[in-house]
């Protein structure tokens, strides 16, 4: 090699120490929580039709405050016709331009009740984006669970593969020295043939738990998405003061939202017993030329009118709109109960898969350990082949129940999550 390809490679090699390569961006398709749920609370077309909701009822509100504001309108007409008599043609032009404003004196409190009730449902819109939000979160960490578990599967059904491929193999070795019998042979590579139906089960599963994720992300269904695990959850503490906890569930919050919409509700039929005034003005300059306005003249109406009679209408509304309150009031402390009931369930549900995750721990590293105890003890002739063989299944059995305990508490934190109305962090 010539010096100057030495000195070439030498500086290359300088340059690649003191640059070394970028690390490989992370698969764009693996996720972590928090990006799952940003993807979620941008996309998820329920979270957008409960913010376009929102909007909706926005838009209302503004709309209710328009009948107790004063009402300005502009007039303009030119009128021409032709009056034919006695053979002699009169054409007429008049022309009129002027303003008219109304002002709303007196409606019975229908206006103001109409505006206080789109008001609140404007909160109670508010509110129901919460609930949905929580909804959807509940869903998508489900999802992300049992994807979760789908992958932790996979790697378990891999790994008990090659087990009892390797178990496979010490059989065989045995059976041809004589030391073990044609019937074990078979029984573990029957195993084996079971744990590859196993394995393609859970592949099976895998994909259904990849679609459903991407059905919450709205993403295409067929895209190959995977996930990280999480961090720890936290544990779950002393039984909360329900009553304390839930007093601000979007549950509840909407609830007593539906009791003032029904009280005002009764305001706006009450009103219709009452008599209604309004003030209207009007100012024209009128011309019997074209656009000449020689004339001008103004009125000013103050109007009142009597409710007499419309054939029961106000009074059965009234009627209608009280039982309505009625009923929600009755239905309010039932909803209530059953609110705390879930909730203290999940609660429950929740300490219990906590506590039993450090019962599956415990009980895994026996197994695994008394596994390889018994492994090398069956290699060396110190132990019979059922004792190692039951000790085989009863590991893989343990290992399966640990995969499970974990996707249990992260979904038992979930409900309790939805339990108490939460959403996004």
């Amino acid at each position: 090699m010539s010096a100057r390809a030495l000195a070439a490679l030498l500086a290359l090699s300088v340059l690649a120490c003191a640059f070394p390569a970028r690390a490989a961006a992370p698969d764009p398709q693996t996720l972590n929580m928090d990006q799952a749920m940003a993807l979620t609370l941008n996309a998820n077309e329920q979270l957008q039709a409960a913010r376009l909701a929102v909007v909706v009822a926005e838009f209302d509100y503004k709309s209710s405050i328009g009948p107790i504001l004063p009402n300005l309108s502009a007039n303009l007409s030119h009128t021409r016709n032709s009056v034919t008599a006695a053979h002699i043609v009169t054409n007429n032009e008049n022309s009129s331009l002027g303003f008219t404003a109304t002002v709303p004196l007196f409606a019975g409190g229908a206006n103001l009740a109409a505006v206080r009730r789109k008001r609140i449902e404007l909160r109670k819109a508010k509110v129901q984006y919460k609930l949905v939000e929580s909804d959807t979160i509940a869903a998508l960490r489900d999802a992300y669970a049992q994807l979760l578990f789908a992958q932790e599967a996979i790697r378990l059904s891999d790994e008990v593969v090659r087990r009892r491929e390797e178990n496979v193999q010490l059989l065989k070795q045995k059976y041809e020295a004589g030391r073990e019998s044609k019937a074990a042979l078979l029984e573990v590579e029957a195993a084996l043939a079971v744990s590859k139906w196993e394995r393609e089960k859970d592949q099976n599963a895998l994909r259904l738990a990849q679609r459903r994720l991407n059905r919450v992300l709205v993403w295409p269904l067929n895209s190959e998405v995977r996930v990280e695990p999480l961090p720890p959850l936290p544990k779950p503490g002393s039984d909360p003061d329900w009553q304390k906890e839930l007093a601000g569930h979007p549950t509840l919050v909407s609830d007593a939202y539906d009791l003032d919409i029904a009280r005002e509700t009764i305001a706006g039929a009450k009103a219709g017993f009452f008599p209604t005034s309004d003030l209207t003005g009007s100012w024209n300059k009128v011309g019997s030329t074209k656009w000449g306005l020689q004339d001008r003249n103004w009125q000013w109406t103050l109007g009142v009118r009597f409710p007499l009679f419309n054939g029961g209408r106000t009074l059965n509304d009234w009627r209608s709109a009280k039982t309505a309150l009625s009923k929600l009031e009755v239905q309010k402390n039932d909803a209530r109960d059953a609110l705390y009931i879930a909730a203290e369930d999940s609660f429950l549900s929740w300490k219990e898969s906590a506590a039993f995750m450090d019962v599956a721990d415990t009980t895994l590293k026996a197994s695994e350990s008394r596994a390889w105890l018994v492994k090398s003890q069956y290699a060396t002739g110190q132990t019979t082949y059922f004792e190692w063989r039951n000790v085989e299944e009863q590991l893989v059995s343990v290992q399966k129940q640990m995969l499970a305990a974990r996707r249990d508490l992260i979904l038992a934190h979930a409900r309790f999550e939805k339990a108490m109305g939460r959403g996004a962090p």
